[in-house]
């Protein structure tokens, strides 16, 4: 979703690797990429690893009209 500042909201999963070279599983993610005319730059707002911070993460993006499936 683009907010008419010019960022970006991104919403998505990610499956890390842990510290014994596993992987982790679909990890929910909102990111916001924030543009100007010289930079791009991303940053992570929440991610969703355990029950309620992945509950909060979908909601948020949700917010923003963006659904994870």
């Amino acid at each position: 979703m683009v907010s008419d500042k010019g960022s970006i909201t991104v919403c998505g999963f990610v499956n890390a690797k842990n510290s014994i070279g596993g992987y982790t599983g679909r990890s929910p993610f909102m990111g916001v990429v924030i543009r100007n005319t010289s930079f791009a730059k991303f940053f992570i707002i929440s991610m969703g690893s355990s029950g309620s911070d992945e509950r909060v993460t979908r909601m948020m993006c949700e917010k923003d009209k963006i659904i994870l499936e």
